[in-house]
């Protein structure tokens, strides 16, 4: 009974330590699960902000384009009041060009009707080595010819956009469509870092062509907004109030995959995080573009919103289960006195006091026992029965102790070694038993 207990106690410590082990790792699943749904959301809101941007960005756009809808020339300055009033509240927006279309013929009278403060103006190309060159003879030209603010943007007056095929591309697909249009990422003549860029185009025409040929024949030029990827996503995900995620923009427009900006801590978390809560969402088509941000965690937003519940289940528990343990060990151990002291008080109850053998109490339970085997078995039954003549001449000669201490247990040892050899049982029976 003692070794089984020990089994039992200490297999319920080990289910116990399961059992606490499984609940609180549950509970964090749980609130895993939940802070993966709270990142999704969240990030759902940075995408809307982001998508916010580029539509409020592409009414900028066509805020500008409404000056030559309405307008056959626009001067500088009308193009810079306007364009500054924008800036001054999208400040994701790095700059807005005005590209005309230039033939060949019209390369050299273009500086005569570009004011300039300083230099002379000149259609101009970048070189393979990276630096700015004179275009080469084309036959028409998409030179930069506004553009604000010009501090900083100085490179690009002048650069021809059709010297780039990429841009080129875009372009011609812009005209022929009529609908405005954003290119691939781009390495922006006036971004002297690695931040990548890109290009929204929106064509200006004569009248309302509706053909693509006559597109090509009365296209005046294009709006361009000139936008870094790096300040649209800081600008989003500025606005909202949460922190803590680390995000990357891919361009996945054709089945091919680019990136365009990585948040600067993104690749330092670690591959766990990524692989558990990562979360990638497509933004809506923009301009021809398919974007998606591929999202993830910092630690600290993990575990700002993670609680010590798990901890506090896990350890209830097993405290539990160590109380159950403890009282489970301490009824096992008083049963089993009760239970020793009942077999203890049975065999007093069925002991005779003088003689320390069975009594009469206990020979009348046995031999009903042997006389029902007896029946049941048809065998016989044998019942010696033993007294002492003269008993009381022994008690008044060698004096009662004597005979309590030597007499009889000599008897009873003889008789029960009799028994043994044959077996059976021992008992006083006299008429104080």
């Amino acid at each position: 009974m003692k070794l089984f207990s020990g089994y039992a106690l200490s297999l319920m410590l080990v289910i116990g330590f399961l059992v606490s082990s499984i609940v609180a790792w549950g509970v964090y699943q749980y609130e895993d699960s939940a802070i993966q749904l709270k990142f999704k959301n969240d990030v759902d809101e940075k995408i809307a902000s982001i998508e916010r941007e580029l539509i409020a960005n592409l009414e900028v756009l066509y805020a500008l384009k409404g000056l030559w809808d309405n307008s056959k020339v626009v001067s500088l300055r009308k193009f810079t009041g306007y364009s500054q009033a924008f800036l001054s509240r999208h400040k994701s927006i790095q700059a807005l060009e005005w590209v005309p279309k230039v033939i060949h013929s019209q390369r050299e009278n273009l500086s005569l009707v570009r004011p300039l403060n300083k230099g002379v103006f000149d259609i101009t190309e970048r070189h393979e080595q990276g630096h700015m060159v004179s275009a080469a003879v084309r036959d028409e030209y998409f030179p930069v010819y506004y553009v604000e603010p010009l501090l900083g943007n100085e490179l690009a007056l002048g650069f021809d956009l059709a010297s780039n095929s990429a841009r080129k591309k875009t372009l011609m697909k812009a005209l022929a469509s009529g609908k405005p249009l954003a290119t691939s990422s781009i390495k922006l003549v006036q971004e002297p870092q690695n931040e990548k860029g890109f290009l929204i185009l929106i064509p200006i025409y004569n009248g309302l062509p509706t053909t693509v040929i006559t597109r090509h024949k009365e296209i005046k030029g294009f709006i361009v907004g000139v936008f870094r990827i790096g300040d649209i996503f800081r600008t989003a995900f500025n606005w909202s109030p949460t922190i803590g995620i680390n995000a990357k923009i891919v361009d996945v427009t054709n089945d091919i995959t680019e990136l365009l900006y990585e948040s600067r801590e993104y690749a330092d978390v670690s591959k766990s995080v990524v692989n558990k809560f990562s979360y990638a969402k497509e933004l809506k088509p923009f301009n021809g573009r398919n974007w998606q941000v591929i999202a993830i965690p910092t630690r600290e937003y993990i575990d700002s919103r993670h609680s010590y519940l798990p901890y506090l289940l896990g350890f209830s528990t097993m405290l539990f289960v160590l109380v159950f343990v403890f009282y489970t060990n301490i009824i096992t151990l008083r049963n089993k006195e009760l239970i020793d002291a009942k077999s203890c008080l049975e065999k007093l109850t069925e002991t005779d006091a003088l003689t320390t053998i069975s009594n009469r109490r206990c020979f009348d339970k046995y031999i009903q026992i042997e006389w029902n085997r007896a029946i049941r078995e048809k065998s016989t039954l044998s019942l010696l029965m033993i007294d002492v003549d003269d008993f009381k001449a022994f008690n008044d000669i060698y004096g009662h102790v004597v005979v309590v201490n030597k007499f009889w247990p000599r008897i009873c040892i003889q008789a029960s070694i009799f028994s043994l050899t044959h077996w059976g049982l021992v008992h006083r029976y006299n008429c104080g038993a």
